[in-house]
């Protein structure tokens, strides 16, 4: 016996509509969905010692020499906004906004921030170990300061909606990895100065250094964003398109620097290198 359905002709064109109507949701999803906002931040830290110390000889130093978050303060700051709209292949990039100790204190860079935050309250919040330091640190000083948080970090769940700290999210339940860690792994530039010596820099108030790893940490931070984004579902951009376009605007916005001149091609060159390349190399 014969069906119509059995005809592959029938069969394909059946298909091809059951494509159109999953492709037609996901479009009518997308537009009612509206465009998706994500501010990306990074941090530099300097270390009260001389307090840090005092508590050491009042409590005969429980922590064995480790300084903890409540004695960091931001001496760097830097954020971006990225937004993906329904239907783009690439987000828009806003103003790259970096400021460091000089000339700026600690809380006229949180309060610079939280501002960018309160403009944009259906933003998410992306970061690297931003619940391990860099949100803590920043409640402390609006605490100290009676500055109002906005709601994405008044909010307590640990894995809040509106806050995705990235370290957190690519390990999963594997052991957390550093940042540079991570981008060697998955061919992101990272770190134009060692880690270890970013702190020296920090002491001597090398300030041009410290402001171009700042911002490097958010380059990084916002590729490993907008993969986030796309891997999870949450936008439908095109992941070779969005990294270019975030690694050009940072060029342009640091034309000075070869490390983000150089950006653009080294992932160019890392998304074109197959993994037996890799493995060789």
């Amino acid at each position: 016996m014969h069906f119509d359905n059995d005809d592959p002709a029938t069969t394909h064109a059946a298909q091809r509509l059951s494509d159109e109507a999953s492709r037609f949701r996901s479009r009518a999803a997308n537009d009612k969905r509206g465009p998706l906002k994500i501010i990306v931040s990074d941090f530099e830290f300097a270390y009260d010692m001389p307090s840090f110390r005092r508590y050491q000889r009042a409590e005969d130093d429980p922590t064995e020499g480790w300084c903890r978050w409540p004695y960091h303060h931001i001496c760097a700051a830097a954020w971006v906004m990225l937004t993906f709209r329904p239907g783009f292949d690439h987000p828009e990039i806003s103003h790259i906004a970096a400021m460091t100790s000089d000339p700026f204190s600690e809380q006229t860079m949180v309060e610079a921030y939280l501002s960018a935050v309160f403009a944009d309250p259906d933003a998410a919040l992306y970061s690297w170990g931003g619940e391990q330091k860099d949100w803590p640190v920043i409640g402390r000083n609006a605490m100290e300061s009676g500055i109002q948080l906005p709601h994405q970090l008044t909010d307590m769940r640990p894995h809040a909606p509106l806050r995705v700290d990235l370290c957190n999210s690519t390990s999963g339940q594997a052991r957390c990895t550093h940042l540079p860690e991570y981008a060697y792994a998955t061919g992101i530039p990272t770190k134009p100065t060692p880690s270890k010596l970013v702190g020296d820099a920090v002491i001597r108030g090398r300030w041009p250094e410290v402001e171009e790893q700042v911002c490097a940490d958010l380059l990084t931070t916002s590729i490993i964003a907008a993969r986030h984004m796309i891997a999870f579902g949450l936008c439908d951009a095109d992941i070779g398109k969005t990294e270019r376009a975030i690694a050009d605007a940072f060029a342009k916005a640091r034309p000075n620097s070869a490390f983000f001149a150089n950006a653009p091609k080294r992932l160019a060159e890392e998304r074109a290198l197959p993994m037996s390349a890799k493995m060789a190399s």
